[in-house]
């Protein structure tokens, strides 16, 4: 692999490019860049009706303990890691053998940065099933996050090795690429995410920042479009030039966007950013 490649005529090293990809992910967070199970009721009509007491069932107590480990994986889909851990630790003492369980505690610890806890936990998944692909990927997240890179992509390849029918996997996989500056080896795998899922937005994204880190405008802007309107488009293109220091260039994607869309808040608020930035370089 390279250590370096061109970007429209300017070097980037590794480093640099690592920086740009998390200025992305930050500016993602911030809002420049445009983004990226009912309850049955009882019928109670269908009940017998008497003047007598009916008998009542006992219950055991499976029927009447809630399902701790169902209620922690919706909670964690809306983002409530905390509560969803609570809730696994009570369902630890009937499923101290179950792989999910301890995955998604790593889950849970890993979005709430308790790096060491998620480590664990995902590794305690994979002891006690060794082919339980999500806990290989959830453990290369999580060296992602940490910047241990390698390791990240190791887990990533021993996940997709035992389901490679995951879009998702392959996804990672190449962001884990951009993150550590290898822009065309990241191409690769995006591009199996794409032709598992064809409309997968995250690998869309992580693709068309990978033909602006090759300096392959028109392909990036034809990436953006097929998630986006041209607007939008235009904006988030906008960004990634900005990010790589190609101010000429992020402020005709900006205008380009208004042109388009007059009304598109996201672009003039960036374009006002980059004309304040430009201010105090000048002075």
């Amino acid at each position: 692999m390279m250590g370096a490649y061109r970007l429209l005529g300017l070097k980037m090293t590794k480093e640099a490019a690592r920086a740009a990809v998390l200025h992305l992910c930050m500016a993602l967070f911030m809002g420049a860049v445009a983004g990226c199970a009912g309850i049955d009721k009882r019928n109670d009509a269908a009940l017998p009706v008497s003047g007598k007491a009916l008998p009542v069932a006992e219950k055991r107590v499976s029927e009447t303990r809630p399902n701790y480990l169902a209620l922690a994986e919706e909670l964690i889909d809306k983002g409530f890691y905390e509560v969803a851990l609570a809730n696994l630790k009570e369902a630890e003492a009937s499923h101290t053998d179950e792989a999910r369980l301890y995955f998604l505690m790593g889950i849970c610890q890993r979005e709430l940065r308790r790096y060491w806890d998620a480590e664990r936990n995902f590794k305690r998944a994979i002891a006690l099933n060794r082919d339980f692909a999500p806990a290989y990927d959830g453990l290369g997240l999580l060296f992602d996050m940490k910047g241990e890179h390698e390791k990240a992509q190791d887990a990533y390849m021993k996940a997709i090795s035992l389901n490679p029918a995951r879009a998702d996997f392959y996804n990672n996989l190449g962001y884990s690429l951009l993150l550590s500056g290898q822009p065309l080896d990241a191409k690769g795998y995006l591009a199996k995410a794409l032709a598992i899922s064809p409309d997968f937005e995250k690998a869309l994204n992580n693709m068309a920042l990978c033909h602006v880190m090759l300096g392959e405008h028109q392909e990036a802007l034809s990436t953006l479009k097929r998630i986006y309107s041209l607007g939008i488009a235009y904006n988030n293109l906008g960004v990634m030039y900005y990010l790589k220091g190609q101010w000429d260039r992020a402020r005709a994607m900006y205008k380009k966007a208004l042109e388009i869309n007059p009304g598109l808040g996201l672009a003039a608020r960036n374009l006002a950013l980059l004309k304040a930035r430009n201010k105090g370089v000048e002075r």
